[in-house]
């Protein structure tokens, strides 16, 4: 993969390397692939192949790395959802609660919409009433 080809070819060789069971493979393949093509789509996609393979510190180091490589500068909402609704899947509520407030601090608010709704959708299952005001 040195010539460094477009996202199906990487997405073909890790599901070639998964079909002979080769995890370790696949995600150093993974380690590449989201440098070569840095978008947010693929560290998220990174990280959920993390989560299904049942490496769940794995997938929030990802997300934690995506969030350090793009940096305050390229600050996309649907990292963050995507990591915050990782974090809730594993019923970690304040970590779900501080992505979100960190996001809706640093991202403009009409970036933002959809990181808001979600975080008025988790709040109104877990949090206080109290959190919602902005």
């Amino acid at each position: 993969m040195e010539w460094q080809p477009d996202e199906q070819a990487w997405h073909s060789y890790i599901n070639f390397e998964l079909r002979y069971k080769e995890v370790e493979k696949a995600r150093n393949i993974y380690e590449k692939f989201v440098f070569v093509h840095p978008e947010v789509k693929n560290w998220i996609k990174y990280s959920r192949f993390e989560d299904k393979h049942g490496y769940i510190a794995h997938a929030r180091k990802v997300f934690e790395r995506a969030v350090e490589f793009f940096g305050e500068e390229y600050m996309d909402e649907q990292l963050f959802v995507a990591f915050a609704k990782f974090e809730e899947k594993q019923k970690e509520s304040e970590r779900v609660r501080v992505i979100y407030k960190y996001a809706l601090d640093k991202i403009p608010k009409q970036q933002a919409q959809e990181l808001f709704k979600n975080y008025t959708i988790f709040e109104k299952k877990f949090g206080d009433i109290g959190e919602l005001k902005m």
